[in-house]
């Protein structure tokens, strides 16, 4: 019989990657398109004491996506950049700084009415979404929405509006309350199969994001437009981003003005680890 390479080569592949989740793929997310749903929010059985769902802050520059080591209180080499940049009071300095800025988003559970086969599936939102979803709790008239018993659905409108880059999305509640699943058992096992984010979103090392860092601003620190969600505002990569303004060769002075911020940053690094 003869050896299928590429046949090995993908069984190889599957055989590495099972039991991990180091990647999105492995988390059943939902994204809405333009249209009307009825979703029932399902509280995470290992949410934050107090929250209902989970929120991670990252930072986006460039093709590169990392979860902000700041957050778990482990040295972070771009926050520390970041901080460098803002206290030299340079306006230049002071934009770059704003890209290296982290955003958080949230991460909800959701039944999909009309679609509880497919699973429970896993929302991530913005800050505007996620304070609308947060205040609903604090409306006398409706509270715990997520209660499994006697919760609240919610009903979300995606549209496309005219003049604007992505989809608009409109949460409310229908005032009604109810069940969430019909089998609250079944629902716990299906809650099961949801992965651990922090096992979907892997931390990268000191090292690892300074590197990153030090690519990205070696590349002249493109734009990234409007990056930092995952679906109504794609995240750009440095291929995807295009300018308004015309592409122009990369001249011998852009690139010693580069090669000096470089240089400026390294000795910004130096003051950190040195202080």
């Amino acid at each position: 019989m003869a050896v299928d390479i590429e046949a090995i080569k993908a069984k190889l592949k599957a055989l590495n990657s099972y039991g991990s989740a180091s990647t999105t793929s492995s988390m059943n997310l939902w994204y809405p398109e333009v249209g009307e749903y009825t979703i029932r929010c399902i509280p995470w059985s290992d949410a934050p004491d107090g929250q209902p769902y989970h929120e991670f802050s990252f930072y986006y520059f460039g093709k590169y996506k990392m979860l902000a080591r700041s957050q778990f209180g482990h040295s972070d080499p771009i926050k520390e950049c970041r901080d460098k940049l803002f206290s030299t009071k340079k306006d230049d300095d002071k934009q770059l700084a704003k890209k290296l800025l982290a955003k958080t988003r949230a991460y909800i559970l959701v039944l999909v009415r009309g679609k509880e086969s497919e699973g429970i599936k896993v929302w991530s939102v913005g800050k505007e979404i996620h304070s609308r979803l947060l205040n609903f709790f604090l409306d006398s008239e409706i509270g715990d929405y997520t209660d499994l018993n006697s919760g609240f659905d919610l009903k979300v409108t995606v549209k496309k509006l005219p003049g604007k880059k992505y989809n608009d999305t409109a949460v409310d509640v229908a005032r009604k309350p109810s069940k969430a699943f019909g089998d609250l058992a079944k629902l716990e096992e299906l809650k099961k199969n949801v992965p651990n984010l922090r096992n979907v979103y892997k931390e990268k090392t000191y090292e690892e994001c300074k590197r990153d860092l030090d690519t990205w601003l070696s590349e002249g620190a493109p734009s990234d437009g409007d990056a930092g969600t995952e679906h109504n505002a794609p995240e750009t990569t440095a291929t995807q981003a295009k300018s308004d303004k015309p592409v122009t060769k990369t001249t011998e002075t852009t690139k010693s003005n580069t090669d000096q911020k470089l240089d400026d940053l390294e000795t910004l690094f130096a003051s950190v680890n040195n202080s």
